[in-house]
């Protein structure tokens, strides 16, 4: 019989005799699945002691959020897990949203999505071509939520501000139609908005950090802006750039110009310029010539949105490191070791596009920086 469970014949009743009893939590009428030992009895389990409530830690500052990511509340973020496999089936890539590069092979499956739209790079020296192998395996161990096998994912991230002046969203996302070099499907921005309650005509300052593809997905779509009552806010710098360029001719036309047009796109010029009560563009180029950071203050919170400054922790480790769509890779390095200084000794909530969880803080790590998640 192997290990077929059989019945066994009863016992006769005596002296010594041992005989099945029904568990005390279970009813008498109620059958039990499979047969038993006819000596074998029914232990009740041991009651478990309630777990210890956890603290939520890496809440966001009062009135800042970001879209298309994790929330704090641990509920939602398990649920968002468990959908993570019927997800990847649905969308028919086991890479979601995060696409391959132009002639290269479709990345490896990637681990649980923890914020926002990705997409991955088919190895982590295409975004890094100078890294050296010891930088990257210190990255693999460190921040391992950002790689699939050999692929690096690059996560993407809008943020939301709620302030007494308006709602203020910090980029616009990759959009409808994000291209080939980008995600197949549209990006989440509209839905993410939704579900935070926020209708596109309840959006009045759409502030772009710069001006690629990914961060004004949504500025406009149909040749008609977006967020229809909303002021769109840019660098004169980045316009004046992107605006002669072959390579951008057909997002700019799609994306900017309809914002141009409608007269609701303000330019400012690359220095400390304010643009609500509370926010405030900072200047960082390098990523692109008129790159903007936004700083935002309420109450006693504050915290600073770093737009494309770093796309990876490992560049705050070395901020020398150069992302391989730097504008000038030069700049880009002596504008991020001057903010992770500032940012560092100002011990400040760091929101970051690009960055494991989108919330952090900028810690100095030897002679070098580090990322804390929240």
């Amino acid at each position: 019989m192997g290990n077929r469970l059989r019945r066994l014949p009863a016992r006769p009743a005596g002296p010594g005799a041992r005989l099945h009893r029904p568990c005390r939590r279970r009813s008498p009428a109620r059958p039990r699945r499979g047969l038993l030992r006819a000596d074998r009895r029914c232990a009740p389990r041991r009651a478990r002691a309630p777990r210890p409530a956890r603290s939520l830690r890496g809440a966001a500052p009062d009135g800042l959020g970001y879209l298309g990511g994790n929330r704090p509340d641990a509920r939602r973020r398990r649920t968002e897990r468990r959908q993570q496999c019927a997800l990847a089936v649905a969308r028919g890539d086991c890479l979601g949203d995060r696409p391959r590069l132009s002639g290269h092979r479709r990345a490896r499956p990637r681990p649980r999505r923890d914020h926002g739209l990705e997409r991955s790079f088919t190895s982590y020296r295409d975004g890094f071509p100078g890294s050296s192998d010891e930088l990257e395996s210190f990255g693999r161990n460190r921040y391992s939520e950002l790689y699939a096998g050999a692929a690096w994912v690059l996560p993407f991230r809008a943020f939301l501000v709620r302030s007494e002046s308006g709602v203020v969203l910090i980029d616009a996302g990759l959009g409808p139609k994000p291209g080939d070099f980008l995600p197949a499907r549209q990006g989440w921005l509209p839905s993410e908005l939704e579900a935070a309650g926020v209708s596109p005509d309840a959006v009045e300052i759409v502030l772009l950090t710069h001006l690629h593809v990914d961060h004004i997905g949504w500025a406009a779509a149909d040749g008609r802006p977006y967020f229809s009552r909303a002021r769109y806010v840019a660098s004169a710098t980045d316009w004046a750039f992107f605006e002669g360029r072959e390579e951008s001719g057909v997002v700019f036309e799609e994306k900017l110009a309809p914002l141009e047009r409608a007269g609701v796109l303000e330019l400012i010029e690359l220095h400390e310029a304010g643009t609500a009560p509370g926010i405030v563009m900072l200047p960082t180029p390098g990523h692109t010539p008129g790159h903007m950071s936004v700083r935002v203050a309420g109450g006693e919170a504050e915290a600073v949105i770093l737009g494309d400054v770093a796309v990876h922790p490992l560049q705050l480790h070395d901020p020398n490191l150069a992302y391989v769509y730097e504008v000038d890779a030069a700049v880009a390095a002596r504008t991020l070791l001057s903010l992770l200084e500032e940012l560092a000794s100002e011990e400040v909530v760091v929101a970051a596009g690009h960055l494991p969880r989108g919330f952090g803080r900028v810690l100095r790590d030897g002679n070098a920086f580090g990322w804390r998640k929240l």
